[in-house]
């Protein structure tokens, strides 16, 4: 059903101007859609800019050196590390640090591209000066290239796929294992990293200003073109030599060393090279961790939480001491990112006030559709699960219990290309998420048996029921959608409504009114009660 399929336009004043669009973590190898952001507007120039991140972290020289040390910071739970962490984030930062411009460059320039074919040059210039100057500076590093979006099709195409190779594929996945001081020693690192030939944001200016001065160098042999333009010239690494990196690399950081021989190396090509990117893509509100407070006391914690609207409970690795990993929205609109010890104080502090409480699909035992032992304490309104890996596992498991579900599949507007499903399995009182694009989960959906699909406002209204409330709570917080909109009450009547929170939006509501978020609390108690 489309909740909002009369008037598009509409909803222009509840999209905010500034936010980041898109985010990808190369610890957990996600790209996040910030899902406010392209309610309305096309998300396909954010979605090629992270999947070049992906991309370049993935799969070239530089990258993967850099991936596979995120990767062991990012689950340290995992694999306990041997080192201090903090000298591995001044490893992680000086990596970064010296491919940024390379990174961003090759990103913004295949947005800009996007853009160009969409609104042509004038467009693109437009995007150039919508890009902040600090504190980094992604305009910079776009106007080394962003000329080249001028460029036929075959040409571009040349320049991403050749060059993209050429500025990234360095020796540094060779050196490291003959000189395992170099990610041992950020000084050293550094030191290092200052060598052209070594240093992928010089390599990537140096290439631009080749293709600047003649671009037919770009139909060129890749020796050639690094032979003339004087730095060194490294073929993509081979499977053995990635086995032999990701051995050395867990033996170096962590206290459980993998033993790979090339055989264990899994070989991909064309699109399916993508496909992790894809499968692990996340649309929510991709402002969330950098938006939250963190490093709070539990007295902090403790006189917020009389304020929780939501509490998400996400998944964490156990440590020696139990603890509460969560991110909690108060009514001030304050997001705090935590993670206090499991006492029953804590609990007490967290869910006084009956929050909506979210919980991520890796708290849940799959094999016996039940809470994990170390959530058993939670009684959750939302389960989310956030990308087609988590709803794969999901629906495997109806399919296995054969256990009876209903879902629903909600829009913004017909055609658009992000869906709700909201799933309810008979006999529980708490819904399940998913978000993901038209094509993601249709094949999915209908090979998992006993699953009914809901249609009719009548029927909408039944599958909500005692959820209105969480799954407002859930889309403003967790999607970050505008809490103008009631997605509930958009299922009754949207133009009314969309009219109504356009109206409220801008000229304000009364104090004493009901919050139109759905929250059937008064608006100076729930979204009037804002700082911001």
């Amino acid at each position: 059903m489309a909740v909002g399929r009369y008037n598009k336009y509409m909803f222009h004043h509840l999209v905010p101007l500034f936010r980041m669009k898109g985010v990808y973590n190369p610890g957990s190898g996600n790209v996040a859609i910030d899902m406010r952001s392209f309610l309305f507007n096309e998300s396909a120039s954010t979605e090629a800019h992270e999947i070049t991140h992906f991309f370049l972290s993935k799969y070239t020289n530089y990258g993967f050196v850099y991936s596979l040390l995120s990767e062991i910071v990012f689950y340290k739970h995992r694999r306990k590390m041997i080192i201090p962490e903090q000298q591995a984030r001044e490893v992680l930062k000086l990596l970064h640090e010296n491919m940024y411009n390379a990174q961003e460059g090759f990103a913004h320039v295949l947005q800009a591209r996007t853009i160009h074919k969409e609104g042509g040059r004038e467009a693109v210039r437009a995007f150039e000066h919508s890009l902040p100057e600090s504190p980094r500076n992604p305009r910079l590093a776009l106007s080394h290239c962003v000329d080249f979006v001028k460029f036929d099709q075959d040409l571009f195409d040349g320049f991403i796929e050749k060059f993209s190779f050429l500025v990234f594929n360095t020796s540094l996945h060779l050196d490291v294992v003959n000189d395992p001081s170099l990610l041992l020693d950020p000084a050293k690192l550094a030191s290092y990293l200052s060598d052209e030939g070594h240093n992928p944001d010089r390599r990537f200016v140096k290439l631009c200003r080749a293709i600047q001065r003649d671009k037919a160098i770009i139909r060129q042999e890749d020796a050639l073109i690094c032979s003339k333009n004087g730095i060194p010239y490294k073929p993509i690494k081979t499977n053995k030599e990635m086995a032999t990196l990701i051995n050395h690399i867990t033996a170096t950081f962590t206290d459980s060393p993998q033993t790979l021989t090339e055989n264990d190396i899994n070989v991909v090509s064309g699109q399916d090279v993508f496909s992790p990117v894809y499968d692990g893509l996340v649309l929510c509100d991709a402002n969330m961790q950098s938006d939250a407070r963190t490093g709070l006391s539990e007295s902090e914690i403790h006189h917020e939480a009389l304020r929780f609207r939501t509490v998400y409970v996400y998944n964490y690795a156990q440590t020696a001491d139990p603890v509460i990993p969560f991110y909690g929205y108060s009514k001030t609109r304050n997001i705090m990112n935590v993670v206090p010890k499991h006492t029953q104080e804590n609990l007490t502090a967290v869910f006084r006030n009956n929050p909506t409480t979210i919980i991520d699909g890796y708290t849940l035992n799959y094999e016996t559709n039940s809470l994990r032992p170390e959530r058993a304490y939670l009684q959750p309104n939302i389960v989310w699960y956030k990308n087609f890996i988590d709803a794969k596992i999901f629906l495997g498991m109806l399919n296995k219990l054969d256990i009876h579900s209903q879902f629903a599949v909600l829009q913004f507007t017909e055609g658009h290309k992000f869906l709700m499903y909201i799933m309810r399995i008979l006999g529980e009182s708490h819904i399940h998420f998913l978000t993901a694009f038209p094509y993601t989960y249709g094949k999915l959906l209908r090979e998992t048996k006993n699953l009914e699909k809901v249609e009719g406002k009548e029927s909408l209204q039944a599958l909500f029921t005692d959820n209105e409330r969480h799954i407002n709570n859930f889309c403003h917080d967790i999607l970050g959608l505008d809490p103008f909109l009631n997605v509930t009450a958009m299922v009754d009547d949207p133009e009314k409504h969309l009219t109504w929170a356009i109206e409220v939006r801008k000229n304000g509501m009364g104090r004493n009114d009901l919050c139109i978020c759905g929250s059937e609390i008064k608006y100076k108690y729930c979204h009037g009660n804002s700082t911001q």
